[in-house]
């Protein structure tokens, strides 16, 4: 990947860092497209945050899905949209139907399950 990552001149990453946390794993978001990239980052406390170019936010993680033979996390942003770490990349929806809607017929059994235990 060129250039830097968003979570690397965040404010709110290097405060974590200050305060001992250390990062997990990166997942981002549009790289053909720098102008609108982000990441989710999650840090050893297990926390997940969006961060792009003018914010961080916490994402609630609300479970996993199947996606294909690899685990997907589904997370939820404070304005209830979800976004989906699909092993192919990320996808976010502005809110739980409209993410339902994208899954096949087959599959929505286990994603309404993720909503119904969130």
């Amino acid at each position: 990947m060129k250039g830097k990552m968003q979570n690397e001149s965040s404010i709110t990453h290097r405060r974590h860092i200050e305060e001992g946390l250390t990062v997990q794993w990166v997942r981002t978001s549009a790289q053909d497209s720098p102008e609108r990239t982000w990441d989710v980052v999650c840090y050893s406390d297990g926390s997940r945050w969006l961060i792009d170019n003018a914010s961080a936010e916490e994402l609630t993680l609300l479970g996993e899905v199947s996606d294909g033979l690899k685990p997907c996390e589904i997370l939820l942003t404070g304005n209830g949209a979800i976004v989906a770490l699909y092993a192919g990349g990320i996808i976010s929806f502005l809110g739980r139907e409209e993410w339902i809607e994208s899954i096949p017929q087959s599959d929505r059994p286990e994603a309404e399950a993720v909503l119904a235990s969130a």
